[in-house]
């Protein structure tokens, strides 16, 4: 869905990013509330749907992209891309509004080394394993579509572990605070609210995806990965900021530090594992050289920062805004062209005219020699000698 017009893109693409989000509220709350209605425990919900709720405008964007618009590319760069914006952005700007944030030791152990290890095995994935492309008839890096269902296996156990703790009360506490901010009270709102809400993720990212991928390749000439990367992502972070802020400014810092940890695991295990079934998804220098790099480094400084005195402080959270600016600068210099991870058709040209050049050179070298009477061939041979 657009037109020629950039700026009529632009205003789709904010309207389709509006809907998606708030639909994937509305959509949340109403099956919260169903859950309650079914007797399902507190626990089970906040471990569950609130978890996965705030991955949902993420896993709607990259099926979609990979499925409907069949650019599964988006996804290496908007997964990776959003779990960046959660650590540097939504974490380091709600930290950099206070003058400390407590860490839960529990959380760090159980959690923060359950994100640690998917960013590993994710990465590991990426840069270890190839998957065919029957374009190119070639290999390349990428997410195949067996590694999707060892991904998914991960998550199914996660999900196990995380049912197991049943009486945590950090998954009280997400209901709780998911309900304070609800609106729907019966059991038909909730249900308008589901089916409503479902077919706004749907329709928001239909719209938000058909217009970032035309701006970017018919427009303005870049890989939508980028864009993916920077605009998708953060604008996908919306709930995490939400929640984060929300449970920091209550005190209830388990609820805003799990948001953001809960969230970087479910977005590679879930939503990378479901969109690699639609498509395996390549693995392009954009996501090799800045978005993946960006995303492990950031991950491994929020262990640090947290294990360092149980707390986060406000210095940590300038440095983490500061570092999520810096990959913004690079992502801007990679759309423009000042920094060029890819080769170019003319540089291709180049480097093959070269190699048929010493083909040639020797190809005639081998000819001459093979030419020359079998005297002179001796005879050098002899001067050699």
């Amino acid at each position: 869905m657009f037109t020629e017009s950039l700026a009529i893109n632009i205003v789709l693409f904010i309207v389709g990013l509006a809907v998606l989000v708030k639909g994937s509220g509305w959509f949340i709350d109403g099956a919260a509330f169903v859950a309650k209605r079914l007797k399902i425990p507190d626990a089970i919900i906040g471990l569950t749907l609130v978890s996965i709720g705030t991955s949902l405008p993420e896993l709607a964007t990259n099926i979609y992209a990979a499925g409907g618009e069949g650019k599964p590319g988006v996804a290496m760069g908007g997964i990776p891309g959003s779990n960046v914006s959660n650590i540097l952005l939504v974490l380091g700007l709600t930290v950099c509004c206070l003058k400390t944030v407590d860490v839960n030791k529990i959380l760090f152990h159980k959690d923060t080394m359950m994100m640690v290890f998917s960013f590993v095995v994710f990465a590991v994935m990426c840069y270890a394993f190839p998957i065919y492309n029957s374009a190119t008839n070639m290999t390349e890096p990428g997410i195949s579509r067996i590694e999707s269902v060892i991904l998914l296996a991960i998550f199914v156990v996660y999900m196990i572990r995380l049912l197991r703790r049943k009486d945590d009360p950090e998954a009280k506490q997400a209901v709780e605070a998911e309900e304070e901010k609800s609106a729907i009270h019966n059991l038909l709102l909730a249900l308008v609210a589901l089916v409503g809400g479902g077919v706004m993720v749907g329709g928001g990212a239909n719209v938000m995806v058909s217009n970032v991928v035309w701006i970017a390749e018919v427009k303005l000439h870049i890989s939508p990965a980028i864009v993916a990367a920077t605009i998708i992502a953060v604008g996908t972070s919306v709930p995490e900021l939400a929640v984060t802020f929300a449970g920091i400014l209550k005190k209830k810092n388990d609820i805003a530090l799990g948001n953001i940890i809960g969230s970087s695991i479910f977005n590679l295990i879930f939503v990378m594992g479901v969109t690699g079934l639609v498509a395996e998804i390549p693995f392009h220098a954009e996501a090799a050289m800045m978005i993946m790099p960006a995303m492990l480094i950031s991950g491994f400084l929020l262990v640090v920062f947290m294990r360092t005195h149980w707390a986060l402080k406000r210095w940590e959270g300038v440095v983490l805004t500061c570092l999520f600016l810096c990959y913004i600068g690079v992502s801007v210099a990679m759309a423009m062209g000042i920094i060029n991870l890819t080769p170019t058709v003319a540089q291709v040209d180049q480097v093959d005219q070269v190699q048929n050049d010493g083909e040639s050179k020797w190809d005639k070298s081998n000819n001459s020699s093979q030419m020359m009477p079998r005297d002179t061939l001796k005879t050098e041979e002899n001067a050699k000698k």
